[in-house]
């Protein structure tokens, strides 16, 4: 192996992780997986809906993008993704896909055979833009369409009010994709700066997995990227406005044509400012708090389930990262009063109660045997790999966290999580 290449090993999980930097300055990792006929790419760039304010290096003025850029572009880098590019992978035997989220934009593909002909795509739709103004208005009618379409669920209406409910001024209290006004005002030159901005190498990350070769991995990536685009000058400055703790709304409803009303009760996360494994266990925690007191296998749901006020559609979850956290649960459900009571009548008990020694054990050897099972699809692998790196831990390290998590560290969690100032509800009522 070239001693370009840094090797890292886990032996509880199994995983091995190499990792390399191409000439062009992307940092590249492989997971090698001996054995596997199927091979995975994921090219990941951290720009996301979140990332729409930065200062370029140099610059006295901050620049403010309209919201939904980063959702338009990579769009518009697979653009000929809703037909030339898609129908590229296709033809090369591979499967491809890219999404958005608030801090990182991903662009992947997965195959058996031809990965070098697909990779060699990849990278070449992500690294040589043309944005042109009959491409921008074409996506954009397909973009508003995808806008119009969730403000159709529910579901989606209700997510994104109970997230505009508890943030005041973090981004990620708007649509991933903006609204039908902002892509409006997004046109080639809004869609370049950002590109300029944000797509460089050493802003991006691509992760492999499969049975492949590192030297000949490396060398299709250096002869893609031969250079380093930009000269090396330093990349801008995302500029995030101050969260204060408490909430925007303690409550909010609308009316929609639904034949069941929907509810979610969320808690924002008023301990951010961190990554690396602390945020790793922080995460950990939250979600074991939620499975213990609101999860599917708790008494609470089965209470709930036989009561008819949830169904197989309930769920519950924790998103973040360095500046921000969320914690969410809920449904459809013929009576969001008596849901929401109920909810936070279980947590009332947790606090005065205590959280179940025996539910958390058994929890933790559930989640221990559930992610050593996930461990051998090649796309979760990547997916977590992916996370970890940028949310500055390693994945390999999940394993030891969970086997560490300490039933006083989540009670703690509980009273800090679910506090009632940074409580707010959303519901979604059918039409009167």
């Amino acid at each position: 192996m070239s001693p370009a290449w840094r090797r890292r090993a886990y032996p509880a999980s199994g995983l091995e992780v190499l990792r390399a930097r191409a000439r062009s300055g992307l940092e590249v990792h492989l997971l090698p997986r001996p054995g596997y006929r199927r091979k995975f790419a994921l090219l990941a760039v951290r720009c996301g809906a979140a990332d729409g304010a930065f200062l370029p290096a140099g610059a006295a003025r901050p620049v403010e993008l309209p919201d939904g850029t980063a959702h338009f572009l990579e769009h518009c880098l697979f653009e000929d993704a809703r037909g030339s590019v898609f129908r590229a992978f296709a033809a090369q035997g591979a499967s491809a896909n890219a999404y958005t989220m608030a801090t990182r934009t991903c662009y992947l593909f997965g195959c058996t055979d031809r990965f070098e002909a697909s990779l060699r795509s990849l990278l070449r739709f992500v690294g040589r833009p043309g944005f042109r103004e009959a491409q921008v208005r074409r996506e954009r009618l397909v973009i508003e369409q995808e806008i119009r379409s969730g403000e159709d669920s529910a579901g989606w209406r209700a997510h994104h009010d109970l997230l505009g409910a508890l943030f005041l001024r973090h981004p990620v209290r708007t649509a991933i994709a903006g609204d039908v006004e902002s892509i409006r005002r997004i046109d080639a030159r809004v869609l370049d700066r950002c590109y300029r901005a944000y797509y460089r190498p050493e802003e991006m990350l691509l992760v492999a997995s499969g049975e492949l070769d590192p030297g000949r991995l490396l060398d299709l990536v250096d002869a893609a990227w031969p250079r380093r685009r930009g000269g090396g000058a330093p990349s801008v400055r995302r500029l995030r406005p101050a969260e204060p703790r408490g909430v925007r709304q303690a409550r909010v409803e609308r009316r929609m044509d639904v034949s069941q009303p929907y509810a979610l009760v969320g808690f924002k996360d008023p301990d951010v400012g961190y990554g690396g494994e602390r945020l790793l266990r922080k995460s950990l925690e939250v979600s074991m708090v939620l499975e213990m007191v609101l999860g599917r296998g708790g008494a609470l749901f089965h209470r709930l389930y036989e009561a008819g006020l949830v169904d197989d559609g309930f769920g519950s979850w924790y998103a973040g990262g360095r500046d921000h956290g969320y914690a969410v649960l809920g449904g459809e459900t013929p009576g969001p009063e008596r849901f929401v009571e109920a909810t936070l009548s279980a947590l009332d008990r947790a606090r005065r109660r205590g959280l179940s020694r025996a539910a958390f054990c058994r929890l933790k050897r559930k989640t221990l045997g559930r992610h050593l099972r996930y461990s051998n699809s090649l796309e979760f692998v990547a997916h977590q790999h992916v996370a970890a790196e940028l949310g500055g831990y390693e994945a390999g390290r999940y394993l030891g966290a969970v086997d560490d998590l300490d039933l006083g560290d989540c009670a703690r969690r509980l009273e800090l999580q679910f506090d009632e100032s940074c409580r707010a509800v959303a519901t979604v009522l059918p039409l009167q």
